[in-house]
Formats: C-alpha cells, sequence, structure tokens
C-alpha cells in the first residue's frame, strides 16, 4: 500500500512539474531537486520528511539519522509529541526512508542501499543517477547480484524501489526518458514498473 501510494504520488508530481533538469544538474543541485518531490510526497500522505538540508535552510536544528537522507515519520507522532522537536524527534518507526545519491560511483550507491537495508521500515526507496542507459542497466545489475549475495532482503517483508535517473536524459522534457524505476519482488530481481 505504502509503496504503491508513494509511486502514485511521485509519478503525479512528474506528471505536474517535470519540466526536465536544469542544466548541469548534478551534485547538490540535483539532490535539491529530488528533496521537492521527497518534500511534496509527504504532504500528500501525512508524512513528515526529516532531511538535512530542509532543516538548514530553515534554520531549524539540523537532523539527520543513521546517516540516512530522508526519514517519513507520520504527522500524527508529532501531535502527541510534548518535548521540544528542536531538541528530539519522537521515537517512532520510519514510515519509509530515501537515499539520494549524487555520485556516480557503484560503490557509493551500494553502500546507500545497503544503509538503507538495515533501516527497520515497511518502504525503503533509493534514487540515484548513471551517465547513460547503458550504465543504468548495469548498475541495476549490479544492485540485485549485492543483494542476492549477501541475502540482504532475506525474511524481510519491506518494499524496496529503486528509482535510477539518465543523466544523458536530463533536459528530456519527458520524465519516463529521464527515471526508470524498479520494485525488487519475491524473486529477488529488480523489476521496472510499469505505469498502470
Amino acid at each position: 500500500m505504502r509503496d504503491s501510494l508513494w509511486l502514485e504520488y511521485f509519478i503525479q508530481y512528474l506528471e505536474k512539474e517535470w519540466v526536465g533538469l536544469p542544466d548541469k544538474c548534478s551534485g547538490g543541485k540535483w539532490t535539491d531537486h529530488m528533496l521537492k518531490i521527497i518534500d511534496f510526497i509527504g504532504k500528500k500522505l501525512y508524512w513528515y520528511p526529516v532531511h538535512i538540508r530542509s532543516k538548514k535552510k530553515s534554520g531549524e536544528y539540523s537532523h539527520e539519522y543513521f546517516k540516512i537522507d530522508v526519514f517519513y515519520i507520520h504527522e500524527r507522532e508529532y501531535e502527541f509529541f510534548d518535548e521540544d522537536p528542536e531538541d528530539y524527534d519522537p521515537f517512532v518507526l520510519p514510515e519509509g526512508v530515501v537515499e539520494l545519491e549524487n555520485k556516480y560511483e557503484i560503490a557509493k550507491i551500494k553502500q546507500c542501499l545497503w544503509k538503507l537495508l538495515c533501516i527497520r521500515s515497511p518502504l525503503r526507496i533509493l534514487i540515484c543517477y548513471q551517465k547513460n542507459k547503458e550504465e543504468v542497466i548495469k548498475l541495476k545489475q549490479d544492485l540485485e547480484d549485492m543483494i542476492i549475495k549477501n541475502e540482504l532482503m532475506k525474511g524481510d517483508n519491506g518494499t524496496l524501489l529503486v528509482v535510477i535517473g539518465d543523466e544523458s536524459k536530463g533536459n528530456s522534457k519527458n520524465w519516463r526518458e529521464y527515471f526508470k524505476i524498479f520494485e525488487l519482488k519475491r524473486n529477488l530481481e529488480l523489476e521496472e514498473v510499469k505505469e498502470k
């Protein structure tokens, strides 16, 4: 349920807002661009997205749990939280966790995936990019191999979504040319998500 709603809002945002990435949108600029999508989805799902960049920009206390880029915490958890939120967030399990990796290095992306899979959450999302279509396919295969070889999803009922951008299509007006969305299935293959 969470994964289908998250994807629905992800696609909704892209359908309405995508005009291609700004020129040379990589590194921190790319991350900031993706965080707009993360925040939009959080608002739609009533999930508060705790991430370090938004806190720094707003001048509030900066959070980052376990070096994970984004923790989604349901807004109702904050309603009953008596402590000062500048000091602590509620001690609850996240609704979802997201890693945004803005570098090409496969080893770094694998580390991001491993971190996500170490967190107890019903929804884990990795968003990254590669230089071209061939590199996107290679990365997908490398991530699949890593999960299978190391039994990283053994006995896990959570959902894993992997969203990989093709930098060579970054300025495309159609988001489908840029993003490939994969979901880990029971057979431990990352299958491309096709829109309904």
